[in-house]
């Protein structure tokens, strides 16, 4: 009998992830692209096998039904989020479908900003100090032991989103009064300015075959608030920088619980001496999947080394395990 071919459930709020649709496109696999209607105009019809667009990826549980009723007549084989936003959406279906894979409390911690501090915290990994913008007491308490500035960061919102800068208490107050209920999303963190790297890896198997770094020119919040050009490079092997935060991000994505996947991993450093910022789980944004092809040779978005010669099925296989698969 005549074996199907694998098919992939890619989720996607923006338009993202093209290349890893075309190359599993060229490994004989399946997609279906499963998509927000804002982004209805911006993929071509022959970039997936399917494409269906969905209004709210924020309510699950019709998000769960539609996707469970497709199901109905496909078999999905891997969940594949195409961005930031729906790296938690993909751990929920694949709960949802039963599908292995980033769960999704592994999921939340790399989008949670405080669940992800104190993940690292945990084992003893240098960063800002930081306290939940919960409880009353406990952040007199933190501006009473850090001097300030300090970040007011949203807990989930991607990247430099939303992140703002506080000069003094009274100014706080002030701001958390303004975030209403919404105040319980943020982080109170210590401001430390020195000069921000990433680390963009491969990994599978808890192991990290592929890890390059690069500075940025200007911190992205900075550009984000305040205007500017975004610029970053590639760090060269013999900086002392390199061994660090390989060394470094080794650690984080051992602390975060990552088995397999793409990691996009932001550090800070000041005096000689290296803070971890913050994980995620995709390939970056901004371009930067174009720096790490370029200075490597490597797309974080296809499989590495030449076409399988092997069968369909064990090239679905492979492929979800050695980049995407969560």
């Amino acid at each position: 009998m005549h074996q199907q071919q694998p098919l992939f459930l890619c989720l996607a709020q923006a338009y993202k992830g093209r290349i890893l649709l075309e190359e599993a496109r060229a490994l004989g696999i399946r997609t279906l692209l499963f998509a927000h209607q804002s982004t209805r105009g911006q993929w071509a019809e022959e970039t997936a096998d399917e494409i269906f667009y969905f209004p709210d990826f924020s309510d699950r549980l019709p998000l769960c039904q539609a996707i469970a009723y497709l199901a109905r007549t496909r078999r999905f084989e891997a969940v594949f989020p195409l961005d930031e936003l729906s790296v938690e959406v993909a751990a929920v279906i694949r709960e949802h479908l039963g599908l292995p894979g980033l769960d999704v409390s592994q999921a939340h911690r790399f989008r949670d900003k405080l669940l992800m501090r104190q993940a690292a915290e945990h084992v003893g990994i240098s960063q800002p100090r930081f306290v939940a913008a919960l409880n009353d007491q406990s952040l007199r308490e933190f501006v009473a032991r850090v001097a300030g500035p300090w970040y007011l960061k949203p807990r989930s919102l991607a990247g430099s989103a939303g992140i703002m800068r506080v000069e003094n208490e009274g100014q706080l107050w002030v701001r958390l009064q303004e975030l209403g209920e919404q105040r319980g999303f943020y982080l109170l963190e210590e401001s430390i300015e020195g000069r921000v790297y990433h680390v963009d890896s491969l990994v599978y198997g808890h192991q990290i075959p592929f890890a390059q770094v690069h500075a940025y020119g200007d911190p992205p919040w900075r550009i984000s608030q305040q205007g500017g050009v975004f610029t970053t490079s590639t760090v060269h092997p013999r900086d002392r920088a390199h061994s660090h935060l390989r060394t470094l991000n080794e650690r984080v994505i051992g602390g975060l619980g990552l088995a397999r996947g793409v990691v996009h991993a932001e550090f800070l450093e000041r005096k000689g001496r290296f803070y971890f910022l913050e994980a995620a789980a995709r390939v970056a944004g901004a371009n930067i999947d174009v720096l790490v092809e370029k200075s490597s040779g490597l797309n974080l978005w296809r499989r590495p080394g030449r076409p399988f010669s092997r069968g369909r099925e064990e090239a679905a296989r492979l492929f979800a395990s050695r980049r995407f698969s969560k």
